[in-house]
């Protein structure tokens, strides 16, 4: 009896020791924020610190490196494939661009289906033109990342801007 009673003390203790570090290691879940949105919004920062390196190359360990993904840009309209998607950030955005950093606001939200989780958020782009112009503009952004060879990388985007009409 009196080992009962103290595996039962020890099974509440566990139990509340359990739950005082679940409550330390992700605080922002008493935000509403689901272990997946604070799972991707790293993810997402560490991809937006490689946008933020100017290489390509840095770049292309977040996507899928396949002719099947799709990235819906400001300009131009559409890439179809990794290799173009590649040429087209070079030739559009790094060539033309002194300075370029991408911020992802704290707003992301992740929706998990099976191995594909969809995130959309909102961003803040700080950039300066090769003459020293200065860009500033907010964006918003949806990523469809997938699990390929235990890796998160994302399979398709579609970025833009608010336009005035």
């Amino acid at each position: 009896m009196k080992v009962a009673q103290s595996l039962k003390h020890a099974i509440v203790i566990v139990l509340i020791i359990f739950s005082l570090a679940v409550q330390i290691q992700y605080p922002a879940l008493a935000d509403s924020q689901s272990v997946d949105d604070i799972f991707f919004k790293g993810l997402t920062d560490r991809s937006y610190a490689a946008w933020n390196t100017h290489d390509p190359d840095t770049v292309a360990a977040f996507y899928f490196n396949d002719p099947d993904l799709v990235v819906y840009d400001a300009t131009p309209l559409k890439y179809q494939g990794w290799q173009e998607f590649k040429s087209g950030i070079q030739t559009h955005l790094f060539e033309k661009l002194n300075r370029f950093e991408l911020i992802a606001h704290d707003d992301l939200h992740a929706t998990r289906n099976g191995d594909l989780v969809w995130v959309t958020f909102t961003y803040h782009l700080s950039a300066a033109l090769k003459n020293g112009q200065p860009v500033e503009a907010e964006g918003r952004q949806t990523d469809l990342w997938q699990q390929h060879g235990g890796k998160w990388l994302i399979v398709h985007e579609h970025t833009s801007a608010p336009v005035s009409l």
